[in-house]
């Protein structure tokens, strides 16, 4: 009998463990990290340096990236980076990462391309945030919709260049990618990004 208990406890786990692994969530800091390490993106601890780039204050090429679970950090992030302007709805983050690529393509022309990650303490506040941040995309042409995670992708192309972004929601997860560059190999982060973590590229949504 115990016998038949411990084989059924071990087909149980191997169910169980079948089923969480097919049910992973898309965006999570292991995928962030992953990201980094295929763009060859450098590690920092650094806010203060992140927000400089970011923000046009450095004059040199950067290729890098910092993700933390402290949520002091990660509301840093929030506050001093993505919404330093105060554009976007307050919210409390738990976890942050950013990456960030500014690089000279093939022609000589400046490509720069941004991906922030927030984890959320509830999906209703992820949820919140997403809807309250893509409400401000309605007024562009822009594509959105719902599978196993949300999105909204928008894109515009012209004589002076190409911009991409993506917004999307997976549990209590937001990530948000964006970029400027001139032509569709420009966007290394960002394809890299959609690849790893299987969502929805904002360039299918070029004409």
């Amino acid at each position: 009998m115990n016998m038949l208990k411990k084989a059924a406890a071990g087909v149980m786990a191997v169910v169980l463990l079948m089923g969480s692994s097919g049910c992973s969530k898309r965006l999570t800091f292991e995928k962030i990290t992953d990201v980094a390490e295929q763009c060859g993106l450098e590690k920092t601890d650094d806010i203060d340096r992140v927000a400089k780039d970011i923000y046009g204050e450095q004059d040199y090429n950067e290729l890098i990236y910092i993700s933390t679970n402290d949520s002091n950090e990660a509301q840093r992030i929030y506050d001093e980076i993505y919404n330093k302007s105060n554009t976007y709805p307050k919210a409390e983050v738990k976890a942050a990462a950013v990456m960030y690529s500014n690089v000279i393509n093939s022609d000589g022309k400046p490509v720069n391309e941004y991906a922030f990650m927030f984890t959320f303490k509830s999906k209703k506040k992820a949820e919140d945030f997403y809807t309250r941040t893509e409400e401000g995309y309605h007024i562009l042409d822009h594509e959105e919709g719902k599978d196993k995670y949300n999105y909204t992708i928008f894109t515009a192309r012209s004589e002076k260049g190409m911009s991409l972004m993506g917004m999307y929601l997976d549990g209590s997860a937001v990530l948000y990618l964006t970029g400027n560059g001139y032509k569709k190999s420009d966007f290394a982060l960002i394809d890299c990004c959609c690849r790893e973590m299987d969502i929805k590229s904002p360039e299918t949504a070029l004409k």
